[in-house]
């Protein structure tokens, strides 16, 4: 930093956002050079100009102070994905006591009086096992002659 004084601020220094509003710029102990002294008013004097960062290029005639940059066309609109696959079903042995109770109300299964994960899970296979049974049999009897 050849040439260049270097200053320690001793108190809060505030300056003006672009939309007005005052903000804390230099905070007690902070280390600035004479340039930023006096972009903030602290030293007589304009700062030096400084060339703008490679890559940057802002045309201020475009747009106004804290707004967005000018938005782009937007790009021809792309055909939607095809429809993802509902994920795989939870085993029953997985679901909480309020996904059990949905599961029963979903499949007609009456439900007074099971307060317990294990009674739902029973209740819902003896309705699933008597669904696919045919009619007049009973999963109770067995053929034993």
């Amino acid at each position: 930093m050849k040439g260049v004084l270097v200053f320690k601020v001793k108190g809060r220094v505030y300056g003006q956002a672009a939309n007005g509003r005052t903000v804390l710029l230099f905070s007690p102990g902070a280390v600035i050079t004479d340039d930023e002294a006096r972009a903030a008013g602290l030293l007589a004097g304009a700062p030096t100009a400084k060339a703008p960062a490679r890559g940057l290029v802002i045309a201020s005639s475009e747009r106004e102070p804290d707004e967005a940059p000018p938005a782009k066309e937007a790009p021809p609109a792309k055909e939607a994905p095809p429809a993802k696959e509902a994920p795989p079903a939870k085993p029953i042995g997985r679901m909480t006591l309020a996904e059990l109770r949905a599961v029963c109300e979903a499949e007609g299964v009456a439900v007074e009086g099971l307060n317990v994960r294990a009674e739902l899970i029973e209740a819902i296979d003896l309705a699933r096992e008597s669904a696919q049974e045919p009619e007049g049999s009973d999963s109770r009897l067995s053929d034993e002659n």
